[in-house]
C-alpha cells in the first residue's frame, strides 16, 4: 500500500518538476509577509505590470497567487494575503489584482483583514476610512474627500491620494456593514 502510495506522489508531482524553472513560481515563504505601498501598488502588486508576471513574485509572499483565473468580471486576476507596513501595525490585508486585455494589472484592490466592520452611521463609516487613510500617508501622500454619493443601498465616500490612489467607504443601510478598501486604477473612479 505504501508502493503506491509513493508511486501516485511520484506520478503526480513529476511532470511539476519537469517543467522549466521560468515557468515555475519561487519557492513560497511566509504567508502575511509585510509589503511596502507605493503610488502605483502594494509590493511587486503594481498598475501596468505583467499578471503572471506578478503573480509569480507574489507567490513568494502567499503561494495562493499563483494562481491566476478569471474574476467574476472575466479579467484575469489573483488574490494574496499580505502583512501591512510596520507603520500600519503589520495588520493583515487582502489584495486583489485584476488585469486589462492585454493582461497588464489595471486595478488592485486591498481591504483590512480586520473582518467586517460594523457601524452605527455612514458618518461613522466614514470615520473608520478617513482613520484608515491617515495611516497611509506616509506611504502615499496627502488625501482629500471627494462628495459622499447616495445609492439606493448605500453611502459611498472616497479619500483620494495625491497619486490617485483612493480609500472608499461604502456604508449599507441595511445592516450596519461598512466596507473599507484601498483601490489602485480602478476604472470609473
Amino acid at each position: 500500500m505504501r508502493l503506491r502510495r509513493a508511486l501516485l506522489a511520484l506520478l503526480l508531482t513529476a511532470p511539476l518538476t519537469a517543467l522549466p524553472s521560468a515557468q515555475r513560481a519561487p519557492p513560497p515563504t511566509a504567508q502575511g509577509q509585510p509589503v511596502q505601498l507605493a503610488p502605483d501598488g502594494v509590493g511587486p502588486v503594481t498598475l501596468g505590470r505583467d499578471v503572471h508576471d506578478a503573480a509569480r513574485i507574489a507567490a513568494t509572499l502567499d503561494p495562493a497567487a499563483a494562481a491566476v483565473g478569471p474574476g467574476c468580471d472575466a479579467r484575469p486576476q489573483f488574490g494574496l494575503q499580505v502583512g501591512l507596513p510596520e507603520a500600519l501595525g503589520r495588520a493583515p490585508a487582502s489584495v486583489m489584482a485584476m488585469a486589462g486585455a492585454d493582461g497588464r494589472i489595471e486595478e488592485i484592490v486591498l481591504q483590512p483583514a480586520h473582518g467586517k466592520l460594523r457601524t452605527s452611521s455612514s458618518t461613522a463609516c466614514r470615520d473608520a476610512a478617513e482613520a484608515f487613510a491617515t495611516r497611509l500617508t506616509g506611504a502615499l501622500a496627502a488625501f482629500s474627500a471627494e462628495p459622499m454619493r447616495a445609492g439606493p443601498m448605500t453611502d459611498e465616500h472616497s479619500l483620494r491620494f495625491a497619486g490617485g490612489a483612493r480609500v472608499s467607504a461604502r456604508w449599507f443601510r441595511g445592516g450596519g456593514d461598512c466596507d473599507v478598501a484601498l483601490h489602485f486604477g480602478a476604472p470609473n473612479g
